[in-house]
């Protein structure tokens, strides 16, 4: 026979328990709901639509154009730090995110950089147009030096890359070739060209080599003058110079 106390506790003592695990299974539940919605939070900060807002663009073809060395097509998402290439007879269309927009002409090789506040790249060869919005700053290095656009407002402009030079030609906004700290600003409506800037120094070649050859002809004149002088001198004869000109009389 069991007591009566005890029957009276039983009850009790498992319904305590029975809380316990209630309680228990309620506490990991919640715990995996904060973990589920904290991993759902970081997918959603990295996943592609999220990083396309800021550093994607739309490229169209025209022609044979290639992305990192492999065909592109019309309609290609283009990410930052792409190099673009396009044959001859082609030509490619860019439009970033950022509201900046590029055109590359036949034969271009352009390493193309952008985020939402800039537009950088290095251009070795061929020419691209430029369209850059307002609060995007744009800077495009090339053998010859970096073009610069201001931010303050937007800017429109071509580069065009040849085998000796760079041109420049600004058709809007505030734009300028930066070498070492120094900038060359060009307003709108002009250009600029680094092989006018390098144009004065074979002209000063030149005109060193002509010197040069000038004071070698007068020395050969006077040695041989020197040398008649010096020669008639044992003939007992008389030379008279006279300008560029002498006359020589021997006894």
């Amino acid at each position: 026979m069991i007591p009566g106390f005890i029957l009276f506790a039983a009850p009790r003592s498992i319904t305590s328990k029975e809380r316990v695990r209630h309680r228990g299974r309620q506490a990991v539940a919640l715990l995996v709901s904060m973990a589920m919605l904290s991993i759902s939070s970081l997918v959603a900060l990295g996943s592609p639509s999220s990083i396309a807002k800021e550093t994607t663009g739309l490229i169209t073809v025209s022609g044979s154009v290639a992305i990192n060395g492999a065909p592109a097509e019309s309609g290609q998402t283009l990410f930052s730090g792409s190099t673009i290439t396009t044959d001859r007879e082609s030509e490619s269309v860019v439009s970033l995110r950022n509201s900046g927009r590029l055109r590359l002409g036949a034969g271009t090789t352009l390493n193309l950089g952008f985020s939402k506040s800039s537009l950088s790249g290095s251009l070795k060869k061929g020419s691209v147009d430029f369209v850059s919005p307002t609060g995007v700053r744009a800077e495009i290095t090339t053998a010859d030096g970096a073009i610069v656009a201001d931010s303050v407002q937007p800017a429109q402009f071509r580069i065009q890359v040849e085998e000796c030079s760079m041109n420049l030609s600004v058709q809007s906004g505030r734009v300028g070739i930066q070498t070492g700290n120094m900038v060359r600003w060009v307003a709108a409506g002009e250009s600029l060209s680094t092989a006018d800037a390098s144009a004065p120094t074979p002209q000063q070649n030149l005109n060193g080599n002509k010197k040069a050859g000038l004071l070698i002809a007068f020395g050969a004149a006077a040695a041989i003058i020197i040398w008649v002088i010096v020669h008639n001198h044992h003939k007992n004869c008389t030379t008279v110079v006279s300008g560029t000109g002498s006359s020589t009389t021997c006894q």
